[in-house]
């Protein structure tokens, strides 16, 4: 029993990571296609990813009323973020850098970064957030976690962002269902 829950946690961990690097293959080619000009850096961040040791932290899908408005946050210590937009718009400054945010356009932060937010217009803001954590200390944990940056999709890519991100949330959901259920020692 207890090999077998092994293997089951094995095997969510390995799906869980195989649905975020799917979500930033998809990223990555938006933006090797939007920004040319920045093809040496999109390089980097391609590698960076490409030699990293990724684990999944955290899934969660958001809804933020309208009009809601947060100042002088940070975003996660120790795990990096993606934030895709389902409805509605907001504003966010990390970093110092402003994005204005809807479907079509994702975010990406870093750890312990300088957060302000806002949400505009008269619908609530409505999203998934995905934290992850590089392993190991590297140059790609280094640079990730002290990363921001935003990327533009057209509609058909923003849809596969979205799809791979709720199939995430929902693999997400059951893993953390067993771990509530094992920590009242109730078989899973």
């Amino acid at each position: 029993m207890f090999k077998q829950y092994l293997k089951n946690d094995l095997l969510r961990k390995c799906d869980e990571t195989i649905l975020l690097l799917r979500v930033i293959i998809v990223i990555e080619r938006c933006v090797r296609g939007v920004f040319k000009e920045y093809i040496m850096k999109t390089n980097k961040l391609i590698q960076l990813y490409s030699r990293a040791n990724l684990l999944v932290d955290s899934v969660f899908e958001l809804s933020i009323p309208a009009k809601s408005v947060l100042k002088g946050g940070r975003t996660v210590k120790d795990v990096c973020g993606f934030l895709i937009p389902l409805s509605g718009q907001a504003i966010y400054k990390v970093n110092n850098t402003e994005y204005h945010l809807s479907p079509g356009f994702i975010l990406h932060a870093g750890s312990s970064m300088p957060l302000s937010k806002e949400v505009v217009g008269d619908q609530k803001w409505d999203y998934i957030l995905m934290h992850y954590k590089v392993i190991g200390e590297s140059e790609s944990k280094i640079y990730l976690e002290n990363k921001d940056y935003g990327v533009s999709l057209n509609e058909s890519q923003m849809n596969k962002v979205q799809e791979l991100a709720r199939g995430l949330l929902k693999l997400h959901k059951r893993t953390d269902l067993r771990e509530q259920l094992k920590k009242k020692n109730v078989a899973v």
